[in-house]
């Protein structure tokens, strides 16, 4: 078992902050995560995208299409296409 191993299986309180790279003390916070913890609270409407208004989405509507769709395209429709997009 090596020295790591041994500190770690005693549970004994580690400082890891010392085997970080010294670049890493220097480091701030992400911006985007900044922004996902504003988005995310209940009085605020996100324009960002890949953060659509869940509750806005006609649902009933949009199953209809995808059962359509998976019933006529489904082996073609859930398989990844060409990067280039559809010809």
């Amino acid at each position: 078992m090596s020295e790591i191993t041994q500190r770690f299986a005693t549970g004994a309180p580690q400082n890891l902050e010392e085997r970080f790279a010294s670049r890493a003390a220097h480091m701030k916070p992400s911006e985007i995560r900044s922004l996902f913890a504003v988005a995310s609270r209940p009085e605020i409407v996100s324009l960002a995208g890949g953060m659509p208004n869940l509750s806005a989405f006609p649902m009933s509507m949009m199953a209809d299409v995808v059962q359509k769709l998976v019933l006529t395209n489904g082996a073609e429709a859930l398989q990844y296409g060409s990067g280039q997009g559809h010809p």
